[in-house]
């Protein structure tokens, strides 16, 4: 038997050996991705293709490297495909390689979201507003619904030529966002007058795009042009889709036309995970391959991941809807003879809840469980913000999935910067600019209204005939117009050190040098690394000060000011060396592998970890939402907020087998979060959160079987919560009364 094929069970066997159209429906922890390396390899193999000619497309960039390290492990460095990798980051390597599949935009630019955020809010939402009688709040709500609508369009590849020819294409989009009243009605206004003028300002305008882009504008072109379709398509024997049940309209659009010249078009993923329909995702996608009479089905059910309790658990939440291909898990793991039960606790009150559970985290890390081997779930952010403070009172090293790599301060400040070399005069450039002027990690003497006025002229130059001209461009106009005015001084001594840095970056090129050259250049040239290790020093000179002030203290409360202020000396000192060191690790992370400054923006737009620890799995407790814990799995998982509200089986009752679409997208992320764990699940609800009361557990949990079911009313707390939710004496932000705290300490340790 051929070695890729070793340890594989009869299913995944088949679905690695079978070809054509394949549909493989994969359970949780059923060796999915052991499958489609296994497949990869055999078409590589036995069919002797050529990597180059192979496609496979995943949903993460963590997904592609895990996938990556698997080939590299069982078939060596040849074995690794060359595109492989997510939807959109093949997507630009072939727009890279066909200009063609940009569809006409000149060069291959992207946005990501602050900068798209940004564009609506000043070239859009800022026309219609005079119109509009909305406050802050709901003009940012506006911003947002726009541009989810903008993605909605583009996932469903409408163009603003199929809107004209028939608008109800606008009611459909925005109706199924289920918006307030007045905001549906703004919105619907802006898409009508404005979703051409938002392609026309990125593509003409700025000559950027935006991450759905990536997926529509290559669909369109190759609709377009049967010759660049051939081209394209003709470069893949196989095709092999990680995820399908993820994928939206025109990813499917795009994925059937990579694999047309060929016919051959292996997907995988499960049904019952199909948890992204609120981004477009189409669960019927992969029902339908399921159900195609030409192709190949295979189910995979042999979970390796879970104990037989929590696999049982999982069968009953998933049994739950209906509309799933049926399937049911069969534990056959290392884990899956361990007798634990699911226990379930109920609490009086979120903050108790977070509270208790960061307890027994503690207790579990002091037994020896190393931290990186639990998890708490949560359906929704501000848990997830709750639980985090929890651990963190309790002395817990947690990873909250809350911050992005990318969207720190001075990475930012960072990349605008290598934007701007890169593209010094153009429009795209002020989409940048509040990273550079917005920030106080380093002065430029140039005020928010000076650069609000740039915006504005730099806005009123663009024309159906030409692009409008970035404020850096501007800012050359108004120096040479006032050259010694204080204004002028200021703007020359950033246009300066921006044309110093355009130089330095080609004098850099010319020597063969490399994009980490030119980023360590900018970031020291830019202020940036200067004026935070200018910070550092002060705070080190200020706390050796306060030591010497300690040292001659003359009272205890003097004292205690100096303790409480060197404190904050230190917190701030550790503050500007975090910082430093992520500039560091931008600098020393793999940024030779890009061929020029372009190519690295794009990929860090595209390719961005989902948080600041992405790629260090020793980070301590993980804290995320359900939908962030997808593909990932813990010896302990901790769900909390397990009540009927909190996770959409609110208006369920026992005994309902018909349920909507977002209560089956509900139900199959309650079956995602219980498939997490492999040896022990803590499930936890609260009577009352965030002082509204709750319906109970969950109907997705409670008809579960081998249950432990503790109820904890923490000395008549939950008859207090009802007293007061009965007089009318919550709001949404109120806070846990004061009670017996000794009491309460008894109650933990007994």
């Amino acid at each position: 038997m051929l070695s890729h094929l070793n340890n594989l069970n009869n299913e995944q066997k088949e679905a690695a050996l079978s070809r054509g159209l394949v549909c493989c429906i994969a359970g949780a922890g059923t060796g999915k991705t052991t499958t489609l390396v296994s497949a990869i390899l055999d078409r590589e193999k036995q069919d002797r293709c050529n990597p180059d000619n192979i496609l496979v497309v995943t949903f993460t960039r963590k997904a592609s490297k895990e996938m990556k390290d698997r080939l590299l492990a069982l078939g060596g460095p040849s074995s690794i495909p060359r595109y492989i990798g997510s939807f959109h980051s093949i997507s630009l390597s072939l727009m890279m390689r066909f200009p063609g599949l940009t569809n006409g935009i000149d060069k291959v630019d992207v946005i990501d979201e602050r900068e798209r955020e940004k564009l609506i809010k000043e070239a859009i939402i800022a026309n219609v507003l005079p119109d509009l009688t909305l406050d802050n709040k709901q003009i940012k709500t506006l911003t947002a619904a726009f541009g989810d609508c903008v993605s909605e369009f583009k996932s469903r590849l409408i163009t603003p030529e199929d809107i004209m020819n028939n608008p109800a294409l606008i009611e459909s989009v925005v109706q199924s966002k289920e918006y307030e009243e007045e905001i549906e009605e703004a919105v619907f206004e802006c898409l009508q007058k404005h979703y051409s003028t938002y392609l026309s300002i990125c593509h003409h305008d700025m000559k950027v795009m935006d991450f759905d882009d990536l997926i529509m504008l290559p669909v369109l072109a190759m609709r377009g042009n049967p010759a660049l379709h051939r081209s394209v398509s003709g470069l893949f024997r196989y095709v092999l889709a990680d995820e399908y049940q993820d994928s939206n309209f025109a990813q499917k659009a795009w994925l059937e036309m990579m694999a047309s010249s060929s016919g051959e078009l292996f997907v995988v993923g499960d049904d019952g995970q199909s948890i992204y329909g609120w981004r477009g995702a189409k669960v019927e996608f992969i029902r339908s391959i399921y159900d195609d009479p030409r192709s190949s089905k295979i189910l995979l059910v042999d979970n390796h991941r879970c104990s037989k309790n929590i696999a049982d658990l999982g069968n009953d939440v998933i049994s739950l809807d209906t509309s799933t291909i049926p399937k049911k898990l069969r534990a056959c793991g290392k884990t899956r003879d361990e007798p634990t039960l699911v226990r379930i606790d109920e609490y009086s009150s979120e903050k108790e809840e977070c509270k208790h559970i960061a307890k027994k985290i503690s207790d579990l890390i002091n037994s020896g469980v190393p931290p990186e081997n639990i998890a708490v779930l949560s359906r929704t952010n501000r848990y997830v913000t709750m639980i985090d403070k929890a651990l963190v009172n309790h002395g817990v090293a947690s990873c909250a999935d809350t911050v992005g790599f990318y969207d720190l301060k001075e990475i930012r400040y960072l990349i605008a910067y290598l934007r701007m070399v890169v593209n010094p005069d153009e429009g795209r450039i002020n989409l940048v600019a509040p990273d550079i002027f917005g920030t106080p990690l380093v002065a430029t003497g140039i005020g928010k209204r000076t650069i609000e006025n740039l915006e504005n002229i730099s806005m009123g130059t663009r024309s159906d005939d030409m692009p409008m001209v970035g404020m850096v461009a501007i800012m050359r106009d108004m120096i040479l117009s006032d050259p010694e005015s204080k204004e002028s001084i200021k703007l020359k001594l950033f246009v300066d050190t921006i044309d110093e840095c355009v130089d330095k970056t080609r004098a850099i090129i010319a020597s063969s040098g490399t994009v980490k050259d030119i980023i360590e250049f900018i970031a020291r040239r830019s202020g940036l690394l200067d004026s935070l290790q200018t910070k550092q020093l002060a705070l080190f000179e200020d706390i050796q000060k306060i030591k010497d002030q300690m040292a001659r203290a003359g009272s205890r409360e003097e004292m205690a000011e100096l303790i409480a202020e060197k404190t904050r000396k230190e917190d701030a000192c550790d503050e500007v060396s975090n910082r430093i060191q992520n500039i560091n690790e931008f600098i020393c992370s793999d940024t030779n592998e890009y061929e020029t400054i372009q190519d690295l923006l794009n990929a860090v737009t595209i390719d961005r970890p989902d948080v600041v620890n992405d790629n260090n799995e020793n980070v301590g407790v993980r804290v995320m939402t359900m939908h962030g814990a997808k593909g990932l799995e813990w010896e302990y998982v901790f769900i909390v907020g397990g009540s009927d509200k909190m996770m959409g089986s609110a208006e369920l009752r026992d005994g309902d087998v018909c349920m909507n679409s977002k209560q089956e997208e509900a139900c199959r992320v309650a079956y995602v979060a219980v498939t997490r764990a492999k040896r022990v699940l803590n499930i936890s609800y609260s009577a009352f959160v965030y002082g509204k009361e709750q319906t109970g557990l969950s109907l997705f949990f409670r008809l579960g079987r081998n249950l432990d079911i503790r109820k904890h009313d923490n000395f008549g707390m939950k008859a207090h919560f009802q007293t007061k939710a009965n007089n009318g004496e919550f709001d949404e932000f109120d806070q846990t009364p004061r009670f017996n705290q000794k009491a309460v300490r008894r109650y933990f340790n007994g």
